[in-house]
């Protein structure tokens, strides 16, 4: 029972990753509020076991422009 719960857990981090993948990754560029929760989340699903895809994509969240705001409400403060 206790191996299928943190399978469950794990899977469901897993999910959630990816799903935060995509959407900053198709937005280009993520908020730090943002990468610090998906590092959370990939720090408990690499302690449960998790692969090395998710550890790929983290490297490239890693790599996306943090902001706090989207690049068009910028505008007229630069």
């Amino acid at each position: 029972r206790q191996q299928a719960i943190e399978m469950g857990i794990q899977a469901l981090l897993r999910d959630r990753i990816v799903t935060a993948y995509y959407h900053y990754v198709d937005r280009g560029w993520i908020t730090l509020h943002g990468l610090e929760a998906t590092e959370k989340m990939y720090t408990e699903y690499h302690k449960l076991g998790g692969n090395g895809t998710v550890t790929k994509l983290m490297e490239d969240l890693r790599e996306l422009q943090v902001l706090d705001n989207p690049p068009d409400e910028r505008k007229g403060t630069e």
